[in-house]
Order: C-alpha cells, then structure tokens, then sequence
C-alpha cells in the first residue's frame, strides 16, 4: 500500500502524521478509496477462468465457454500448475490431463464412508481427508502410489 501511495505522491509518513492514532484505520479507508478509484477507470471488467466442479466438472474460460469437461460429479479440484487437474470424488481422488486421461488415483479405504478433499502438497505429494468410522488425512505419494503419512481424526 504504502509503494503504491508513493508513486501517487503522497508519503505513508505524512498520512500517519496526518491521523495519528488513526492511522491505520486512515490507510485502511485510504486503500478502499484509491481501490475504487482505479476500478471506475478499468476499461474492461476482470475476467479469468474458473473450474466448475459439482454434477458437471468444467473449466470455463473468460467468456463463459467450457473449454475442458470431465465426466462424473466432483465434490473439490484445482488445476494444477502443470494444467492437470486434481479431482475429489466422493470415494476416489484423481490426477486427470486436459485429454482425460486418468494419470493416478487414490481409492477411499473401504472403512470410511466418503472422501472430504485434496489438495496438492508443496512438496509434490497429495493431502487427502477421510471422512468416516476412522477418519483420516493422508499424505499421498503419487509417484510411489503409497501413503506416506497418515494422520488420524476424531470420529464424527
């Protein structure tokens, strides 16, 4: 906040000096302000795709068009940087290309009722909930197809 009120010429220090105990209150409302500002001078509103997920699976570009679908209801996902896509399904999780092609999949352990999500892991693996009489978060190594660590859950 305080690089961009410099390049509109106004210091961060002279707005502090200006509202004292204020402050940060001051800036807070002074970045609403300049936010709005900039958004009545956009030309064009901000678009971006977005993955629908639910009883269709898509990726919908920035008009409105699906430009990637996959059958089966999903209840989580995220496009991965690599442009796959990581899918949770009420009993399974998988990796799948823009193509289709299932790359891997993690199957729910028959003693839990469902999965709840997955996310991808910094260092590659994947976190995926358990729900059920035992659940669970895994952290699930793709490459190995093994868990590599289990963490358990309170039942519900």
């Amino acid at each position: 906040m305080c690089a961009f009120l410099m390049r509109k010429t106004i210091g961060c220090s002279s707005v502090l000096a200006r509202f004292g105990k204020w402050s940060s209150l001051a800036m807070v409302l002074l970045g609403y302000v300049l936010m709005f500002e900039m958004s009545l001078r956009a030309e064009e509103p901000i678009r971006h795709s977005y993955l629908v997920l639910g009883a269709k699976t898509a990726i919908i570009d920035e008009s409105g068009k699906a430009i990637w679908e996959y059958a089966g209801g999903t209840r989580d996902g995220f496009v991965l940087p690599s442009g796959n896509v990581l899918l949770a399904f009420s009993n399974r999780v998988e990796e799948v290309d823009r193509q289709g092609k299932v790359l891997w999949s993690y199957q729910l352990d028959p003693v839990n009722r469902e999965i709840g999500t997955a996310q991808r892991l910094y260092n590659g693996n994947t976190l995926i909930t358990e729900l059920g009489s035992k659940p669970r978060l895994i952290e699930y190594d793709q490459n190995e197809k093994k868990i590599s660590l289990e963490v358990a859950l309170q039942p519900e």
